[in-house]
C-alpha cells in the first residue's frame, strides 16, 4: 500500500488532481513524468520506478523527486502536454490563489482535512479537522477560495470509480458544506461503499448526509463513533434503514450518546430492514435492546460490546434467541453477565435449532460455576465453532470442564479462547489428554496464564505424540487491542493445522523439550 503522508509537501494536493485520470491516461502521465528533465534540486525519474506504480504511488515519487513546489510545476506541465486543460487551469489557481498566501512552513493546503490511501482494492480518504469558511483565516475572497476547494474535492467522489472509502474524523462543518458532500455522495457516479464518521459536531448528521443511505445504491457499511446522535437524526437513521432503497449491511455505533427511546425505535425498525445483516454497537446503555433487536430482524451478526447488559437483560435476550434462525455470531464482550446471566445464554444455544457458530463472552465477570453450563454447550450444539472466554476468571475447575467436554469424539469446536482465565498446571494434564483425543481443533488461546514449567511439559509430550495427526504451531501472544469486528469474526483457522497461541519464556519451552 501507498500512503499520502500529510508530512510530505503538496502530496495530498497533487493527489486531489491526479485521482480524475483514467488508467490510461495514468500510464500516460508515468511516461511523460519520466521524458521530464531534472530541475535544480530534482532527480530523474526511471520507467522501473514508475512502470507498475498506482496513483499513490506515483505521486509519493513524485513529490521525493521534485520536492516543494516543483512537484505542483511538474504537474502542471505534464497535465498541459496531455491537454488536460481543465486540470491546468485548477492546479494553475491553486498556484496562483493558494499557495502564495501560505506560511513557508505549511506548504501542503491539503495537510489540514486530507489524507488518501490506496489499497489493492480500491482507494479510501481521510478527511480530518475539516473546516468551517468562517474559520479559513485567509479574508472573504480566500474563504470563498476554500469553499471552492471543498466543492472540487467532492467532485472526486462522482467521477472517481476506485474510491470506496471515505473517513471523516474530528470534524465540524455548516449546513452548506455538509449539503456540498451530500450531493456528491448521492451521485450515480459515486461507488463508495464505506462511510466512516469520527468525533463529528451532531449538527453534521442531518436529513441530507443521512439521505446517502438511500439514494447510494454501492453503501454497504457505516460507522459512527464519538458523536452525539441526537432524536432527529436517528429519526432519519430509522428512516433511512427502513427504506427498501437502503442497501446498507453493516451499522456500527461505538460510543454515541442516544436515548433509550430511540434505541428502542431502532431496535423496532430493523424488523423492516432486509439487507442489514449486521449490527455492532458499543459504549452505549442498551436495556432491553437486544432482545427487541432481535425479535424482527435478519440479523446474522450482533455486537452488543460494554454496554451494560446483565443477568436481566438476558433472560429476554436469551428468549429471542431461542427463536432465532439466522444469527451466527454473537458478542456480548465486557458486559457484567456473571455466572446467571452465561446460564440463561446456554440454555438458548442448547436449543436444536440454534444457528449460533460464533459467541464471544469476554470480559463477562464469569466464574467456573457457569463452566458446567458451557461444557453441556460444547456438547450439545453442533453448531458452534468458535467460544471466547477470555478474561474470565474460570480457573482450573471451570477450565477442566471444558477440556472434558471438548474430549469427547464428537466435539465441533475449532476454536476456544482462554486469555487470561487463571488456570494453572492444575489442568495441564486434562489439556493434553484433550489435545490426544480432539479431532476439531484449530485454535487454543491459553496466554497470560501460568502453567509453570510442569505444565509445559505435560503439553509438549502431548505435541510429541501428536505427529501422526494435524501439525501443531507455537505462536507469540501478540499485544494489541482487536477491534469489534476482528473480535466478532475470530481467529483464520487452517485444515489439518493446530494453532495453540501462548506466551511462554524460550528458556520454559527449552527445558521442557530437555527434560522431556
Amino acid at each position: 500500500m501507498s500512503s499520502a503522508s500529510s508530512n510530505s509537501p503538496f502530496e495530498n494536493g497533487v493527489m486531489l488532481y491526479m485521482v480524475y485520470l483514467s488508467k490510461e491516461e495514468l500510464q500516460t502521465f508515468k511516461q511523460l513524468l519520466v521524458d521530464e528533465n531534472p530541475r535544480p534540486g530534482s532527480v530523474q525519474i526511471t520507467w522501473d520506478q514508475v512502470k507498475t506504480a498506482r496513483w499513490g504511488e506515483v505521486v509519493h515519487l513524485l513529490v521525493e523527486f521534485f520536492p516543494g513546489r516543483l512537484a505542483w510545476d511538474v504537474t502542471h506541465d505534464i497535465f498541459a502536454k496531455m491537454n488536460q486543460t481543465e486540470l491546468c487551469l485548477r492546479v494553475q489557481m491553486e498556484l496562483n490563489d493558494i499557495l502564495p498566501n501560505l506560511e513557508p512552513e505549511d506548504s501542503n493546503p491539503r495537510e489540514m482535512p486530507v489524507n488518501l490511501e490506496e489499497g489493492e482494492s480500491g482507494m479510501s480518504w481521510h478527511c480530518d479537522k475539516a473546516w468551517k469558511k468562517t474559520d479559513c483565516g485567509l479574508g472573504p475572497e480566500s474563504s470563498d477560495q476554500c469553499f471552492l476547494w471543498w466543492q472540487d474535492f467532492c467532485s472526486v467522489f462522482r467521477t472517481h470509480e476506485n474510491l470506496e472509502v471515505l473517513t471523516v474524523t474530528n470534524t465540524s462543518m455548516e449546513t452548506e458544506s455538509v449539503k456540498v458532500l451530500s450531493t456528491a455522495l448521492r451521485h450515480p457516479g459515486c461507488k463508495l461503499q464505506k462511510l466512516i464518521f469520527r468525533r463529528l459536531h451532531p449538527s453534521m448528521l442531518n436529513e441530507d448526509l443521512i439521505q446517502v443511505l438511500i439514494e447510494n445504491q454501492y453503501l454497504r457499511y457505516l460507522e459512527i463513533q464519538g458523536t452525539e446522535v441526537r432524536c432527529e437524526a436517528m429519526e432519519f437513521l430509522c428512516t433511512a434503514l427502513k427504506s427498501p432503497q437502503c442497501y446498507l449491511q453493516c451499522l456500527r455505533l461505538e460510543d454515541c450518546s442516544v436515548t433509550p427511546k430511540c434505541w428502542v425505535d431502532l431496535a423496532r425498525d430493523l424488523g423492516s430492514d432486509k439487507h442489514l445483516k449486521t449490527l455492532m454497537l458499543r459504549s452505549s446503555r442498551l436495556e432491553t435492546f437486544g432482545a427487541y433487536c432481535l425479535s424482527g430482524a435478519q440479523l446474522e451478526k450482533l455486537v452488543l460490546e460494554n454496554c451494560d447488559l446483565t443477568r436481566l437483560t438476558c433472560k429476554s435476550l436469551t428468549s429471542s434467541l431461542k427463536s432465532n434462525e439466522m444469527l451466527t455470531h454473537l458478542s456480548l464482550a465486557e458486559n457484567a453477565l456473571k455466572d446467571e446471566g452465561a446460564k440463561q445464554l446456554c440454555s438458548a444455544l442448547q436449543h436444536p435449532t440454534c444457528p449460533l457458530q460464533r459467541l464471544v463472552l469476554r470480559n463477562c465477570a464469569l466464574t467456573s460455576d457457569c463452566c458446567q453450563d458451557l461444557a453441556s454447550t460444547l456438547d450439545k450444539n453442533k453448531n458452534l465453532r468458535s467460544l471466547d472466554l477470555g478474561f474470565n476468571n474460570l480457573k482450573d475447575d471451570g477450565v477442566i470442564l471444558l477440556f472434558e467436554a471438548l474430549t469427547k469424539p464428537k466435539s465441533g469446536l475449532q476454536i476456544l479462547e482462554l486469555e487470561k482465565c487463571l488456570f494453572t498446571s492444575v489442568c495441564c494434564q486434562t489439556m493434553a489428554s484433550m489435545l490426544l483425543h480432539n479431532q476439531s481443533l484449530r485454535y487454543l488461546d491459553v496466554s497470560k496464564n501460568d502453567i509453570g514449567r510442569r505444565g509445559i511439559v505435560l503439553l509438549w509430550e502431548a505435541f510429541q505424540q501428536r505427529k501422526w495427526k494435524e501439525k501443531v504451531v507455537l505462536e507469540t501472544k501478540q499485544n494489541y487491542a482487536p477491534n469489534m469486528m476482528t473480535r466478532l469474526e475470530g481467529p483464520v483457522v487452517k485444515n489439518k493445522i493446530l494453532r495453540i497461541v501462548q506466551d511462554w519464556s524460550t528458556d520454559c519451552w527449552d527445558e521442557a523439550r530437555w527434560i522431556e
